[in-house]
């Protein structure tokens, strides 16, 4: 995001340029989301209702 809005700082001439430019990118292994099972969301529905 940021990298973005530097950008766009460049394209109306705020900033001669880029600072992030000649940043690398953080890498984070690939996971996989936790979500809850069907059981799950009735249980906190019905808790919900109460």
């Amino acid at each position: 995001m940021l990298r973005l809005a530097l950008e766009l700082a460049v394209r109306h001439e705020v900033l001669p340029r880029n600072p992030m430019d000649h940043v690398g990118r953080l890498r984070r292994e690939p996971h996989v989301p936790d979500a809850l099972m069907a059981p799950e969301v009735n249980v906190i529905r019905a808790a919900i209702t109460q």
